[in-house]
């Protein structure tokens, strides 16, 4: 008897077969991809009608995508019981289980018997989560791979953990002012691991089992394990939700499938769609700034926007607003002071002007950036 599980998450897209052989359950193959937001698209190139005429049984785990699904469906908190009862003589008395994904961040409190019989969550900001962690490893150039092998684990740099936009700020300061990507890639991970701590401050736990994307982050892993001495990381961790769907499949009578077209039937976004905004291109009105050539003595103002991933700078003569000297600059690490130095060499006449007034803004902002920038 042959069964497929599938979990769709909020950045990747889980599937197991299992295939039960004289009351022996093994797995037979496994297949963890990106949807990159589509996951209809996704799992309709991970699937064939082949490979669906074989299974006896389909099942279904996940977010919003699942109802729409035409197949049977699970929640996730009983995917993770399924699949704790097939690891348990592995990892027994496991007193919770922390699904760590790229949205959520969940604890699973179990009873002796492993069954559910709480759940934790912790606070809905982004920082908290594994997608923020991508996104913000990608601002710096790196891979995940690349990333957990160089976080320098023993030297995090500090980063709030409370706002993403706070997070975000701080990732950017330490940047612009020097601080190794390595520093910044630990704390980073640092605060990953204390917003799951956070969670199990909420209850009683002796052992813990970590699945989801997380658990492969090995920075995580290892400021984890300063604080948890008897942490669990299955070789099923990053399926683990779809083994628990396959599970359920090899146990209960589930709709048969033969098509991807029919699994795939109602899918599709959720989403509201609002009318083209080439309808409304009569309303826009383009405003075109006046240009004009720097003097000696010109009395100007200068503003500079230091921003999370560019620095941008426009200095304007007071007297008849003429703008000369746009800047744009991708460069992170001393922006503010690497923004005055491009402007200076576009515009040569700038150190003869008078600068009277500086305007300073963009999360990326430090006041040692002003002071460097304003030294024309």
């Amino acid at each position: 008897m042959k069964t497929l599980g599938i979990c769709i998450g909020s950045s990747d897209i889980s599937l197991v077969i299992l295939e039960k052989v004289k009351e022996l359950i093994h797995i037979e193959k496994v297949e963890v991809k990106p949807h990159e937001g589509n996951p209809a698209a996704a799992l309709g190139k991970m699937l064939d009608n082949n490979l669906l005429r074989q299974m006896d049984g389909v099942a279904v785990t996940g977010r919003k995508l699942k109802n729409k699904l035409q197949t049977s469906s699970l929640a996730e908190p009983e995917a993770v019981e399924y699949a704790y009862a097939y690891l348990r003589e592995r990892y027994p008395e496991v007193d919770v289980i922390v699904s760590a994904g790229g949205e959520t961040f969940i604890a699973y409190k179990l009873d002796s018997t492993g069954r559910i019989v709480n759940v934790f969550t912790g606070n809905k900001c982004a920082s908290g989560t594994g997608e923020f962690f991508l996104q913000q490893i990608k601002r710096m150039d790196l891979q995940l791979e690349e990333a957990v092998n160089c976080a320098e684990l023993d030297n995090p740099y500090q980063v709030a953990g409370r706002c993403s936009v706070f997070c975000k700020s701080d990732c950017t300061h330490a940047l612009n002012k020097g601080t190794p990507k390595e520093q910044v890639v630990a704390g980073l991970s640092r605060m990953l691991a204390t917003k799951i701590l956070e969670i199990l401050e909420k209850t009683e736990y002796k052992k813990v089992m970590l699945v989801g994307g997380v658990s492969a982050n090995r920075a995580v892993v290892g400021f984890l394990r300063k604080e948890i001495s008897e942490l669990y990381i299955p070789a099923e961790a990053a399926y683990f939700e779809a083994l628990g769907a396959a599970l359920r499949a090899q146990e209960a009578r589930t709709k048969t499938l033969t098509l991807v077209e029919e699994l795939l039937g109602q899918a599709g976004t959720s989403f509201a769609f609002l009318p083209d905004l080439n309808n409304f291109l009569p309303m826009v009105t383009y405003k075109e700034a006046h240009r004009g050539e720097i003097k000696a003595g010109d009395i100007c103002i200068l503003g500079l926007d230091v921003g999370s991933t560019t620095t941008k700078a426009v200095l304007m003569r007071k007297a008849d607003q003429a703008c000369f000297g746009r800047l744009l600059s991708a460069d992170q690490r001393r922006s503010g002071e690497r923004g005055q130095k491009l402007l200076c060499r576009d515009q040569p006449g700038l150190r003869e002007a008078k600068s009277k007034n500086y305007w300073f803004g963009g999360n990326g902002i430090r006041p040692a950036d002003c002071r460097s920038a304003c030294r024309v």
